[in-house]
Order: C-alpha cells, then structure tokens, then sequence
C-alpha cells in the first residue's frame, strides 16, 4: 500500500479536532512527532480579524552541545489578509502566496499536502486548491537528510504562536483555530498537544459574557475585548450611550480623512460598509478612496447638480461602474447614502432607494489604500472628471466605515480620523459668502453670468502680492466684437482700461482710468467700478477717480453675457485671493459658484497668501522674485535667461554656436557672450557659412560694429593731436575676452586714406586693444618699416606702406588686424604733421568659428572609448558626428559610494536620450528632431548644472530638468566615458568623431588627458564625405575609412558616385506623326528587361513606347484617359494589362515611368514616388508566327503578311505610324532619360532625322506666363495659350483688366436676343452668373451689382447686391424658385472680391472668394432660364427695386452664361468698355459715366486704428552711441617730434640765424604787447559801467537762487525771446534735438538757439547787457561776463569732423578750479545767427556743428578763451 494511501486511511480512522481560542501571546505545541515519513500532511481552520497574523508552523531540527540547529522548517501565516506559506531547507527558501481577504472574522478550513520526497506541495482553501512544486524539496533533498537520521531529529508543530526561542518576525494570533488532523504523528501520545499556553478551548464569544451595548448597538467580538456598533441607533460612545451625532460643517477648506487600516495592514476586503450623511445646496465631494498603484479599485461619491455620483471599481475587464442617484440633494436637506459590498453583491441605497450591482467571481474584492478622504481632497488629479473636483460645503453626521464611526472617533480625538483646515466647526451652521477664493494660478477664473443692458456694475475684495494680472474682463458687445473692458493690475497700480477695435467704418481707441494707490502689499482692498454709456467710474478704498467714453465707445458700447474674473486675454491672470463679489448689486455665493461649471482652478483654501519673496535673494540676472502661491518664483521675461532661478542662458555664445547646432540663416542673432555668467545678451549680425577649407561652409561668423564712422578725417591742418575712444554694440572692453578667447579667428579691417600724410605706424599712428596697452603695429604694417627717403618702401621685408612715401596724390594703406588679443581695436591714435590730409575707415570686428574645435578626435570601431576623469564642475559640452543608427555618446558612471550617474544615448537617427540617476532619482529626458542626428553633420551636446537645475541641449533643442527633489548636490565620481562604455552588451559605442569636450571648467586635448590609454581612437576627424564625392544631390554615406553615395533618384542618376544623369537630353515630338523607331537585336532580352523613361506631356492618351518582334511578342507602355500608366505585354497567346493610377499624370509635368521585372517574374510599376506591384507570374513568350496571334483587341496592330517575315525587333517611341494604331495617339510632348535594361538610348541622335522630333524640351508654360492665376495651356517649343476664365483679367497673357469705376449714376443695360431652353436640350440647366466688385462706400441701403430679369416675365429675376451693413445677399424670384441666399461679413472693405452664382437643376451653388454656399432646391428645374436682360451697378426703373441705390465703386468680369452650350457667355462690361463685340442680335447702352479702372489692387484704408503686429524677423534694436569719442593729446603723450617731413638745410652763417631769430622775437613780442594793452582797456570801460557784477563761478552764481549741481559741466549760452541764458550741459539735456541751431561766427563756434529749459534747478539763469543793465534786443551789441575753469593737463574736446555735435565736455582729471574770465561781445541781431562756421573742414549743412578754440598763453600764464561774435 503506497504512503499517500495509508496516510488518508490513518486520518480517516484517527481524526484530531483541538480547538481554541487565541489572545495574541497564545501557541500550542505538538513535539515528538514522527519524521520519517515522506508524505506531511495538515489540516486546520480558522478566524480572524488581523490582517496579519501567524497561524502554523512545522520543523526539524536536532539539539547537541552546539546548540539548536535547524534542518527544515514550513510556516503558514496571514500576510495582508493572504495565506502566506514558506519552507526552508538550509539556504533554499520557497515562498506561496494563496487566497485573499481572509481576515473578515470568517471560518477557513486549510489543507497542505507536502510531499517532501518529490518536491510537490497541494494547497487547498476552501473548495479551491492548488499544486506548487517546491525547489528546496528537490532532489529529495529533503527526504535524504530524513533517511539519514533515521528519525533522530526533532519534529514540533506550532499553532497561533511561537515559544520565545525562535526568531521568526511574527503576529501572534488573535481569534479561533482548530486542529482537524496532520501527520506526522505522535509516537507516544497519539497526537495530545504538549502546550497549550493562555488559550481557551473552543471558540470563545466574548459578547456572549460581555455584552455592554446599549441602545441596540450591535456586540463585536474581538476575542480579546468586546466594541459596539453603533450604526442606526442614533447614537454614539463607547457603548451607544450617547443620544444624538456629531456633526461638522465645513466651507469647503476643510476635509476630513480616515485611517481604515495601517500601511502593513492593506488587504483584499470582500466585506465592506460605508454610510454618510450630508446635508447641502452645493455640489461637492463626499468621499473618495482607491487601490494601490496601478490597482484598479476605487469608491468615490459626490453630489453634482442636485444628483448623487458614485464611482465603484473591482478591478478586471468591467473597468469603473458609475451610478446616478436621487434628485434635488442640494436642498439643504439631510440625506443618507450607504454602501454596503458583500462579496459579489454591491447595493448603493439613497434614501431608501436602493441600486443593485453584481460582480465576477474573480473580481469582487477592494484592495484600498488607507486612506479614506471625507469632503475634499488637496490633490483631485485621482478624481475621474464624473465627479465633482470641488470640496464638499455643507454639514456631515453619521460617517461610518464598517463598524467605526469616523466622527466619534474625530471628536474623541483618536489619531485614525483627521481634520485639515482652521478650527473644526461642530453642529451644522449656515455658511456666510465671505469666504474668499483663492486664484493660484494664472489659469484660475470664474465665468459670471446675467449681464444685460448697457451698464455694469461690479464690486468685490481682493489681496495679492503680485504687481501685474487682470482681475475683471468684460467683452464689449457680443463676442467681443466691439472691445473690451478690463480691471487690471497694472506694476502695483489697480487700472480700468477700455478698449474699442477697429473696424472698417471706426478706428480703434484705448483709454484708461488708474488710482495711484499700490496694492500688492498682501492686504484686503475693496475695489468697485461701473461702465456706463457716458463714463467709467474707478473706486479703490478711499480712492475715486472717473473718465468719460468717447463718442465711438458710447455708440458701441454694450454687453456680453458673461464676464470672467480672473483671466483676460492680453495678460497674464490674477493670482491672489477675491471675496464679497457684487455684479449688478447682487451677491455672488462663492460656494455655490465655485462647484460650478463657472469655475476653472479656483479653490477655497482660505486665502494662504504668504510672501515668499521676503528675503529670497536667489533669482540671478535681474530677474524678478514671484511670490505664487507655494513658493516663490523667479520672473525671467526679459532677461535673456531661463530655469526656476533664471540661470541658463537662452542665447548661444556666437554666431558659430548657432552654425554649429545646425542654423543657417545670416543676419541678425542674439547671443550671450558669456553664456549664464554676469554679462547680458547682446545683439550681432551672423555671417553663416563662413570659412572652411576647400569651399566647404563650416563656420559661423560674429560681427560687432563700432561707432567710428567710415572716411573719418584723422588728419588736417586744422586738427590737433589727438585719440578716437571707440565703442562697439553690445559689448565692453571687459566682455571681449570671452568672444576672443572662444573663437577660431578674429579680424578687424582698416583703411587709411592719405594725401601728404604719412601712416607711420608706431611714430605718428598706433592703436590699443583692450588691455589698453599700446600696440605699434596696425595689421602687416609695422613701426619703421618704411623710412621717409627709402623710395620703395620695403625695408626689413616688412609690409610696405605707399602712405609712408608722404605723396601729394591720394593713396590708401589697407589690410586686416589678426592679432586675436590684440583686439578689437578700442582706440586710435593720431599725431598731426601740420599739412596733409588723411581719413580712416574700420570695419566691424568679426569673430570665425571656436577655438575649442581644433582637435577632434575619431572612434573607429563600437568598443572605441576614451576613460576621462569625472566630471566635478561647470558646464559640459561636446560635438560630435557620425552616421552610427544607435550608439552610447558620453557616459559619466558610478562608483561604489556614490550612485550618480548619467548616460548621453543616440537611441536613433532622430532620437537622442539623456539618462540621468541623481542620489536614487531617475530622470529622462529625450529629443525628437526631424534633422537626423546621424547624417555625418557635427551636432553640438551641451549639459549644464544649477543649485536646482540641470539643463540639457542638442543643438537647438533644449529642456530642463529639476534635480531639487533629489536632496544635496553629490556629484559625479565614476569615470567619465567618451564615444562608448566598456560594456556594450546593451548598446554599442559610436563610430565617428568628438571635439570640443568642455567640462570642469577646461577645454580638454582629449588624446592627452584621458585617465588610462584607449585604442581605436586617433587625432582628426577623416570624414570622406567632406570632399563632395556624390553628384546631381546624391547623399554621401559616410564610413569613415570610406563612404557610399545614395543616389537622390537611383533611376536618373548612375555611376558610384551617381553623375551619370540619364535625364540630361530630352527631345520634343510636336508633329500628329512624329516618333522614333529603333533596331534592336531580335536575340536580346529586351521584352523582359527593366525599362526606364521620362516624359510630359498634358494628353490623356498618349502613346509612350511600343516595341515587337517577328513572331509578335510585344511590350506597350502607354498614358491612358488622363489617369493611368499602362504597361501592356503578352503572355504567350494573351495579352496582360497591368496599369498605375495617379491623377496627375498629364499635368504638363514630368514624370519618370521605372518598370522592374524580377526574375521570378513580378512585376513593379513605379510612376515617381508612386508604384504598384504585380505578384510573380509564368510568362512566356510566342515562339512561332501567326497573322492572328490574338483574340483580344489590340491598340497597336502592325501589318501582319501571310508569310513570317525576316527576324527584326522594333522599338517605337512617342508613337507608330498611323497604319498600325488602332487607339494609341501619338505623344505630344517630350521624352528623354530612355533604359532598357543596361542600355541607355541616346534620343538626342534621332532628333531632327525623324519627323517632328526636335532636341531638347521648351514648355511655354515654364516661366509660368499667364498673369493673375491664369491657366497656361502648353503648346510646347515656347508656345501656350492662356485661359483667363475664373480671373477678372482678359488678353493674352490676362494682363488687360475689363473693369470700370461706377459712381453711383452709372448703369449698363444689355438685352440678349431671347432664347428658351427645354429640358430635352440640356438635362443639366446650368446658369452662370459671375461679377468682381470692390468698394469701400459705407453708405447704410442697399447697392445693386448685377441684375437678370425677364423681358416677358418682369417678376423672374436674379439680383447680387450688397447690404446696407455690407454683406451679400443673393434673391431668386420666379419659376417657383423664391429663394435668398446670404453671406455674412464685411465686404465694403476696399479689396476685391469675386462672386459666382450658379443655378443647377436641384440645387444652387454660390462661391464667394472661393468659399461656397449651397443650398439644394425643393423642386427641380425643368425647363430653362428666360433670363434676357443684365442691369449692371444699378437700376433706372420702379417697382420692386425701388429700395436699392447704385453702386459706387469698381466692377469687373461681369459674365453671364444662360443654360445653353458653354460657349456661349455674355460680357456686359467687356462690350461696354469696347474690349469685346456684342454677340449678334444683342444690344447694349450705359446711362451715366462709365471710366476704366484697375479694380484688382486694394483702395487706401488710411489709419483705422489697429494695433500694429510684432514684426517676426528680428532685427537690431536701436543703437546711438554717437560718434568715437575724441580726446586730445597732452604733452606726455610726445615721444617723436612734431614736425615727420624732411628737414630742409640751415644756413650756415651763425650771424644770419641769431639776427634772423632776434628780429622775430621782438615783432611777435610787440604784437602780443598790443594785443593785451587793447584787452585791458576794454576790460577796464566795461567794469567801470557795471554796478553790479554777476559773478559766476562753475560752483556758485552770486545773487542768484540756482547753484550748478555738476562744477566739471561747462555752462552753455543761449538766447530766447530777447534774453541770453546761462546753462550746465545737464540743463540742455532734456531739450529735444529738433530745436533750431543759431551759428554766430567765434572763431568756428556754433551755439544752439534753445526755449529756455523747462527746469532751472542745474543753473540756468537770465542774462543781462553787462554795460546797460537792461534786457537784451535786437540789432544792439551786448556785452556779456563770466567766467570758466582753468582748463586741466589733458582736455577732452568734441572730434573736428562736420558730423560731430558736441559743444563741451567734461575734464577727464578733476584738478584743482581757478577761475578765469571769459569776455564775449554779443550782438544780438537776427542776420548773425544766419552766418556758417568759418571752417574749412565742414563740407555739408548740418544742425550738429563744430566747437574749436585757440588757447593761447596770456600775461597770467594761463590759458584762457576770448571769442567775439
């Protein structure tokens, strides 16, 4: 008898039932227990209510002086409600799970059969079981160890518990287990447990002892202790015997959550029970709970619209069951919901209306989270949209889940109920509608509703922290149409705009009321404005202010049906808080709203507005601090930055950069020269495609202008000693060095133009850089390299300069500065020689390329990589190329003690992934990218790093990714791997270049700095493509030792590198009998080769090519009716037709036909990109001659004798003699690029020898002819026609327009002969009429364009006409067919628009500017239009058009077609304008002025007040430095005398020389002695006639109340309205430039003539006659006082040039003042101001002039100026 039998009939003979009661330290124990037998055999039941808990559990083990060692142990225990078994054999551990929800306090009979010799476990629950096959029983591993020790091992079974000794985490038992039977058995004591520890036999109901509910609550049984359920009773407490619930209310803040069970504690529950009442008038959230994960279960209910939503999932293919309860539940009435799952059964009762749901066997437990949420939730994302994303506003009492009363609970204060939100409000309470509202986002609005009339009237609170939003828009008529309104906030200012659009009868207007008063300061203010017809009415606080509308406002204004609250068009939404909202003086219940359609985003979270902004100094870049609604937030609109902190720069460093990441476009680009460091975006122009070796584009150029202007004069007689300081766009002397140090090259070009005025560089001419050191060289021209009388110029090798040679004819020195550090030149220097001339040019600095792409480096093979170390800081960038589909790019791995990694992977051709592992936070972030990333161009990686951020781009692509969740910065400490990773067992590794790796702050020399040493990666990148090697738009396939050409089109081109083109001859067949015939081997394959022809033509029939033999084998290629290529052949006796449908084919363009027969005989047509495919086919050929080979029709028949003829093979091109076509026409067309097989048919040598066959293929319709949409009908050789129907247009080439001007008396009448059409003439009855018109008379009636009407029926008529508010209508009258047709919009517009009518059988179609209206007729048509008389621009008689007008305006292409044949179509207009003849028996007359007009172009509309576009193409901003600066030279600056021209010689008698000297020195002596004793005399007439002197200082103006803020400035004179003034520079500074100019001759000054300045407060004071005492007037001389500072070392002085406008400057040395006197003669006489500067170097007429003076020493040893005007 086998084991398995005697073990059943043992437990059938010998059953065991123990059965007790376990309190959580309880166990019993069975030791001693037989071991040998194979077959362990257990059998019990329990019950309880853990989730967790330990039910049994079996073991071997032997005991000896080491202690106890265990050899097999089996447990079976409660896992989350599972029943979860476990066996263990030394290190081998087999784990089960089994069954689900098992811990709802019901009985569960357990069987284990666990055969230990084979391995085999059978688990039975219940009626359900299931086998497992046990890996640590295999082997017999088992069952070998039990043989072994022969039963000397110890054998225990443990129930409910384990003694102290074991070390297994377990949950002792709580509730009932009984002991049905298990073998092993007892060897002494059959089976009697040996412990039984704190149990109690059976199972114990400690209800039955210890009842203490009341009330009738319901006795739980907890075996421990008792609970009372107190559901239904109506009471609450520990025992019920509290009367009355606890009930809450809440405002829609709040919620409520409750802990169904601990987060170890989750299980499948087949028994569940949750019960709540509510009380509401609002729709809201009741409560929600879902599954775990991806766990499809979910309970959610809410009250929407007055009905109860439940939401109940299972999980399984059932998905979610939504319920609809009840009506009217926002009635403020309570109500009780209840949901009770038993199982497979669900009922949902409301108010004792109950709905009953089943579930499947397989899906009918919830496996939940803990979480249950009552009355809101802070997050709805996991709220399906069938249910209210609202909080719940009202009262709830009576919450229960299962047995627990949440609000009892709540109200004891136990931990498992919350409360989220201020102070809990018990009982149920009203509401008030103060409660605000909170706007987090920009997004947040309300849609308010019940606008009517022409006034509104809104009141409401708000807070914000916010300096811009819209609170309010309001649309201005309907949909806006008119304008809006909008209550904004405005940079902290609350602002009321009005906004009326424009439109073709009004022009737009803007207007605005503001209250000055700051408001986003956080605080409650109380805001109420009204909008009616006369005004807008603004009141904030205590703030009122009021503005009145236009009259176009008031004519427009009224009212939408809704305004928004919130959010507005134009601007960003408010975000803050509102409250006590007022429209139209009634009160708007926030609670009610806010679980409305009406609301979108706003909350009520109790207004939790805090200013994060308050000492958060973390935005960069002058971005602004946000405070939003959790945080604060940087603004970084207008920046030139983006991220959370505004770190990364938006702009690419240079122009290359851009180049480099794939953009090609030159002109204007703004970069960011230090990307996110200190210095702000700029603007330059980008040369793209610049540079390169052997014309190959590949760089970007930078170029940054300066301000010197071009030929500026450097050098005169008139000009002294001096610098020119230059500026340059966008960039300082402190910038350049990161557009130098990061470029390839740079360059700056020059020109000196000279005339007897030497370049000498270094001597007389030098420059500095931006280091501000002096450079004396200027590009190849170097200091001495050409001496004065060294005639050629050419010493030391040197670049020569021809300026040098100082020749009184113009020459010019040229070339480029190269120096890269030594630029961009900043100033420039330049001594005078006294004579001479000379102007300087200097173009722009131009940057080419990076410095950093020097030395790429090539991986040729996928194991290829480079071991860098890792990377620590600053940004990392790198390009790279290849034509690798997939490759790993970069990879930065791990280390041992720091898991941050991140990987660079080309996925494929268009994707790239960036992989990131930041301290245990993935991240991905991958491109898309139509340009291939594998096409063999350099892409450009870049990846940046922030506190907070990391930014990661490919080329232009770019996206930040957040890396502040994944805690403190860690870095990287793994290597870094370049092009591959060691292991490539997941992705390869790239074939193709990188340059330019940046990372940790240094540009690395790759093959130099790696960590270890690589193989399979050498200097340079040998890309083979870069030659060009493919032609005609092959694509080079690049491999890197080699490449591959894929040629654009396979069937034109040929050859490797595709420049074989078989297209490049074509020849034209324009003769009815024009074709080509060839010879062809009759032997050759030719029937079954592939062909290959091209051809265009605009027939729908042609025939393309025909070939046959002797014995009539034939192939046929041929275009049929305008929609097929055909290709027709014979299959032994049959003929085969294989066709491709295209609709373009005789589009006139053209089109290359590829037939391809493979060898297993299928066959594939190709027309362009289009083919078709043939399955494979027996085809066979005729092998004898037959005069009627085929019974099928044939299009092609050759003459066919009665005698086989000689062999031959023909080849028929274009077509075949007319003896042999039956249906094939001849191709009139082109036709070239002819293949058959490997034979290319030169055409080109039987062009002209054949008839009608001409080289090559000119189409008239090429240069596309045929003016305003004509259509070009080809004639081929240079001829067309073309077809002006459906344009306005008629001539030749519909260039001559049929149009005149009507001015509102012109009227053309046109009878036609009458005609009437009956339906067996024409079965379509088509009636044309058409008419163009354009005008822009706005007049208010209606204006006729064309009539037709009936001479016998006056009633029958069609009429086009334009409405009195300018749309179109249509009206039918007769024949049973009253109909109108209407067109909205506006079409008195001044444009032109094209209408055509037509009338069918059943129906009317009427196009309008190519959009159609169609209308199908009740009855049909059956007999034809009497229609014979056209009124065209208005009508001369009464009756039923006495309400139109005539039109005023242009008409053209006025036709008429009755419904007879096509052709015939009247002209009206045509014949009146004498461009057309009037058909026969047609007559025609014009009442009023008729004049021809050009109606196609559109009539002015003037300014009409629209808001003008944003300009898409970028452009620089404005830039007006002015011009260089100039600054003169002093005497430290004097290192070569002044005088370069060569030194003449001196006499040599000494006596002639010292008399010479003499004689000069007392004539200069005596006339300055004059000079002086002149001066001092008038000096002295003057103060003797001044009683009182204004004394000025640059500091103090005596007796006068203004004092000069800025000493250095020097004062300004100017005269108006009779009075000179005196004024600082900064005075002048806000005066505009387009105030007039006075010149007065001073020695070439010129002064402004200004108003006086609107402010004093810099010093200007009147001026007074210093001799007279009185106010200045005309035609008297004035003298006029004051006195300046002694000038410092070094002056700066305006530049001499014509175009400089400067008057005065600042000392650039702040020496100390001494005053000294400056004395001018003033006459103020109008005809003085009218004199030019007396200066040679002014050369145009300018309102910028020339300020000079002569200093000169005088008696005190000081330089003064005197001036005399």
């Amino acid at each position: 008898m086998s084991d398995l039998l005697q073990l059943f009939l043992y437990l059938a003979l010998f059953p065991l039932v123990h059965s007790y009661t376990f309190y959580g330290s309880s166990y019993v124990t069975y030791e001693n227990l037989s071991n040998n037998s194979p077959l362990q055999y257990f059998e019990f039941k329990f019950r309880t209510f853990q989730a967790n808990a330990f039910l049994m559990q079996h073991e071997l083990y032997k005991t000896d002086s080491a202690g106890v060692t265990t050899a097999y142990t089996m447990y079976v225990k409660l896992t989350k409600g599972r029943l979860n078994l476990v066996t263990m054999f030394g290190a081998e551990k087999d784990t089960f799970t089994f069954g689900k929800g098992l811990n709802h306090d019901k009985w569960h009979n357990i069987q284990l059969l666990n055969d230990i010799e084979t391995g085999n476990l059978t688990v039975s629950i219940g009626n359900r079981i299931t086998w497992k096959s046990l890996d640590s029983g295999s082997n017999n591993s088992v069952y070998a160890i039990l043989q072994q020790h022969n039963g000397t091992l110890n054998s225990t079974v443990y129930f409910g518990g384990l003694e102290a000794r074991t070390t297994l985490d377990i949950h002792p038992l709580i509730g009932c287990l009984e002991v049905l039977s298990f073998n092993p058995t007892n060897k002494t004591n059959g089976n009697i447990p040996d412990t039984e520890h704190n149990v109690t036999k059976g199972c114990v109901n400690k209800c039955d002892a210890d009842d203490s509910c009341l009330n009738g609550g319901a006795c739980l049984n907890r075996y421990v202790t008792t609970s009372c359920d107190c559901f239904g009773t109506g009471n609450e407490g520990t025992h019920c015997e509290k009367s009355g619930l606890t009930t809450v209310t809440l405002n829609g803040q709040e919620r409520l959550t409750y802990e169904i069970y601990g987060d170890n504690e989750r299980s499948h529950r087949p028994v569940n029970m949750l019960s709540i009442d509510f009380k509401t008038s609002r729709s809201g959230l009741l409560l929600h709970i879902v599954g775990p994960g991806q766990v499809n279960n979910q309970v959610t209910a809410s009250v929407i619209l007055s009905k109860l939503h439940v939401t109940l999932a299972f999980g399984g293919p059932d998905g979610h069951k939504e319920l609809v309860l009840g009506e009217n539940l926002d009635n403020d009435r309570w109500h009780t919901m209840t949901i009770l799952h038993k199982g497979r059964s669900v009922n949902v009762s409301l108010d004792g209306q109950v709905q009953h749901m089943s579930l499947s066997a397989d899906h009918h437990h919830l496996h939940l989270e803990p979480t249950l949420y009552l009355g809101g939730m802070d997050n709805f994302d996991s709220v399906t949209s069938f249910h209210s994303q609202q909080n719940f506003i009202g009262c709830l009492r009576n919450i229960y889940f299962d047995h627990a009363s949440v609000l009892t609970q709540l109200n004891g204060q136990q931990t498992l109920a919350q409360y989220f939100g201020e102070i809990i409000q018990y009982g149920c309470k009203d509401l008030p509608i103060t409660y605000p509202m909170s706007f987090p986002t920009n997004e947040a609005m309300l849609t308010l509703s019940g606008i009517q009339g022409n006034t509104v009237e809104i009141a409401l609170e708000f807070r914000t922290l916010r300096a811009d939003g819209v609170i309010v828009y309001l649309d201005m008529g309907r949909e806006g149409g008119n304008g809006y309104f909008q209550l904004i906030i405005l940079r902290g200012h609350i602002v009321l705009q009005t906004v009326l659009l424009p439109t073709s009868r009004r022009d737009g207007d803007r207007s605005s009321v503001t209250l000055g008063k700051r408001i986003n300061d956080g605080q409650w203010h109380r805001v109420n404005f009204s909008i009616s017809v006369d005004e807008n009415v603004l009141t904030l606080d205590d703030l009122r202010a009021a503005r009145h509308h236009s009259s176009a406002v008031s004519e427009a204004l009224s009212f939408g049906n809704e305004l928004y609250i919130g959010y507005g068009l134009e601007q960003a939404g408010f975000i803050g808080c509102i409250r006590k909202i007022f429209l139209q003086f009634k009160a708007i219940d926030p609670f009610r709203i806010i679980n409305s359609d009406a609301s979108q985003g706003v909350t009520m979270e109790n207004c939790d507005l805090t200013d994060y902004c308050h000492g958060f100094t973390a935005c960069q870049h002058g971005s602004q601090c946000v405070s939003d609604w959790h945080e604060a937030v940087c603004d970084c609109r207008g920046t030139g930055y983006e991220g959370k902190r505004c770190h990364f720069a938006k702009y690419l460093r240079s122009c290359d950069e851009y180049y480099q990441a794939g953009e090609r476009r030159s002109g204007v680009w703004q970069i960011d020269i230090d990307g996110s460091g200190p210095h702000a975006p700029t603007y330059v122009l980008c040369e793209m495609g610049m540079g390169g070796t052997g014309g190959v584009s590949q760089y970007g150029q930078t170029v940054i202008e300066n301000n010197l202007p071009n030929n500026t004069v450097v050098r005169s007689s008139t000009l002294r000693d001096h610098r020119r300081v230059l500026s340059y766009r966008g960039l300082t002397a402190d910038t350049f060095h990161h557009l130098l140090d990061g470029s390839l090259t740079c360059e700056q070009y020059f020109r000196y133009d000279c005339f007897e005025a030497p370049l000498s560089v270094g001597n007389k001419t030098w420059f500095t850089s931006t280091d501000f050191r002096r450079q004396d060289h200027l590009g190849l021209f170097v200091k001495d390299s050409c001496s004065k009388d060294n005639t050629t110029c050419n010493n030391n090798n040197q670049h020569p300069s021809i300026c040098d040679k100082g020749l009184t004819e113009w020459k010019t020195d040229e070339g480029f500065e190269r120096h890269k550090y030594h630029l961009p030149i900043m100033e420039l220097a330049f001594r005078q020689y006294g004579k001479g001339r000379a102007n300087f040019t200097l173009g722009p600095l131009k940057c080419l390329g990076s410095s950093h792409h020097t030395t790429p480096v090539q991986f040729t093979t996928e194991e290829s990589y480079i071991k860098l170390h890792c990377w620590v800081s600053g940004d990392l960038k790198f390009g790279f190329r290849t034509t690798s589909p997939s490759a790993v790019l970069l990879f930065q791995s791990p280390s041992n003690d720091n898991k941050n990694m991140f990987q660079i992977t080309l996925v494929n051709e268009n994707l790239i992934s960036f992989d990131f592992n930041l301290n245990g936070l993935a991240r991905n972030v991958t491109f898309y990218s139509d340009r291939s990333f594998a096409n063999g161009q350099w892409q450009q990686v870049t990846v940046e790093r922030s506190n907070s951020e990391m930014r990661v781009s490919i080329n232009m692509h770019r996206s930040l990714v957040d890396i502040e969740e994944s805690g403190p910065w860690q870095g990287f400490t793994g290597p870094l791997f370049l092009g591959g990773r060691p292991s490539i067992q997941w992705q390869p590794g790239m074939i193709g270049c990188v340059r330019g790796l940046i990372y940790n702050d240094h540009h690395h020399t790759l093959l130099k700095d790696p960590a270890e040493s690589v193989q399979n990666v050498r200097n340079g990148c040998h890309a083979v493509c870069d030659s060009n090697p493919c032609h005609n738009g092959g694509q080079c396939v690049e491999k890197w030792t080699s490449a591959d050409c894929k040629c654009n089109n396979p069937y034109s081109y040929l050859g490797w590198n595709c420049n074989l083109d078989i297209n490049q001859y074509a020849v034209s067949l324009l003769d009815p009998s024009s074709y080509i015939v060839l010879r062809k081997d009759p032997n050759s394959t030719f029937f079954t080769s592939n062909i290959i022809v091209s051809f265009r033509t605009y027939q729908i029939d042609a025939l393309l090519l025909y070939a046959y033999d002797h014995l009539n084998n034939f192939i046929e290629v041929a275009v049929q009716q305008g929609e097929a290529l055909v290709f027709r052949f014979n299959n032994g006796s049959a003929i085969v037709n294989l066709s491709l449908v295209l609709d373009d084919i005789s589009n006139g363009q053209w089109k290359q036909v590829a037939i391809e027969t493979s060898p297993n005989g299928a066959i594939t047509i190709h027309v362009d990109d289009l083919s078709v495919e043939y399955p494979a086919s027996s085809r066979s050929l005729l092998t004898e001659y037959s005069q009627i080979p085929y019974l099928d029709p044939e299009t092609v028949k050759p003459i066919r004798t009665s005698q086989p003829p000689e062999p031959h093979l023909k080849v028929y091109i274009g077509g075949v003699p007319q003896d042999m076509a039956q249906s094939a026409p001849v191709l009139h067309g082109c036709i070239r690029g002819l293949k058959v097989g490997d034979s290319i048919i030169d055409l080109r040598r039987h062009a002209n020898s054949s008839l009608g066959v001409y080289s090559g293929c000119t189409g008239g319709c090429d240069s596309d002819p045929c003016h305003h949409d004509g259509v070009c009908k080809e004639e081929w050789a240079g001829a067309f026609t073309c077809d002006c129907n459906g344009t306005v247009f008629r001539g030749p080439l519909c260039d001559i327009e049929a149009a005149a001007y009507f001015d509102g008396s012109t009227i053309i009448r046109y009878s036609i002969m009458s005609y009437s059409v009956h339906k067996s003439q024409s079965t379509e009855l088509h009636e044309r009429l058409g008419i163009a018109f354009l005008t822009k008379d706005t007049a208010e009636y209606k204006r006729l364009l064309v009539l037709i009407y009936s001479s016998k029926r006056p009633m029958t008529y069609v009429v086009i006409y334009l409405t009195s508010n300018g749309s179109i209508e249509v009206r039918s009258n007769g024949q049973n067919m009253n109909y109108t047709l209407f067109v909205p919009g506006y079409f008195a517009d001044g444009r032109q628009h094209l209408i055509i009518y037509q009338r069918m059988k059943d129906s009317i179609r009427l196009e309008v500017d190519s959009k159609v209206y169609e209308r199908a007729l009740s009855r049909q048509v059956t007999t034809g239009s009497t229609h014979d008389r056209i009124l065209v621009g208005g009508v001369d008689t009464t009756g039923e058009f006495d309400d139109f007008r005539q039109f005023t305006g242009c008409i053209s292409n006025v036709t008429f077609t009755p419904p007879v044949m096509p052709s015939f179509t009247v002209r009206p207009l045509d014949v009146a304008l004498g461009m057309q003849q009037a058909l026969p028996g047609n007559s025609w007359r014009v009442k009023g002025r008729l004049s021809q007009a050009n109606c196609s172009q559109p009539l002015p509309n003037g300014n009409n007040g629209a808001l003008p576009k944003q300009s898409e193409v970028i452009s620089f901003p404005p830039w007006n430095p002015g011009p260089a600066k100039v600054v003169y030279l002093n005497s430290s600056d004097v290192d070569v005398p002044e005088n370069p021209m060569p030194v003449t010689e001196t006499p040599n008698d000494l006596t002639t020389i010292v008399a010479s000297v003499l004689v000069a020195v007392m004539i200069i002596a005596a006339l300055i002695i004059a000079y002086f004793l002149w001066r001092k005399r008038i000096q002295m007439e003057n103060r003797a006639q001044l009683p009182a002197l204004a004394y000025m200082s640059d500091h103090v103006i005596a007796k006068s109340d203004y004092s000069i803020s800025k000493p250095h400035t020097p004062p300004v004179m100017f005269l108006s309205n009779k009075t000179y003034y005196l004024a600082s520079m900064e005075d002048l500074s806000d005066i505009g430039s387009s105030d007039s100019v006075f010149h007065s001759k001073m020695n070439g000054v010129a002064l402004p003539l200004h108003d006086p300045p609107k402010s004093a407060s810099m010093g200007t004071i009147p001026m007074i006659d210093a001799e007279s005492q009185e106010s200045l007037n005309p035609n008297k001389r004035h003298s006029l006082k004051t006195f300046r500072a002694a000038p410092t070392v070094e002056t700066t002085e305006p530049d001499p040039s014509p175009t400089t406008a400067l008057l005065a400057q600042e000392p650039e040395t702040d020496l100390p003042q001494v005053t000294e006197e400056i004395e001018m003669e003033l006459l103020s006489s109008p005809e003085c101001f009218l004199e030019e500067p007396d200066h040679q170097d002014i050369t145009q007429a300018s309102t910028r002039t020339t300020l000079t003076s002569d200093l000169q020493d005088d008696d005190r040893g000081q330089d003064s100026m005197s001036v005399d005007v």
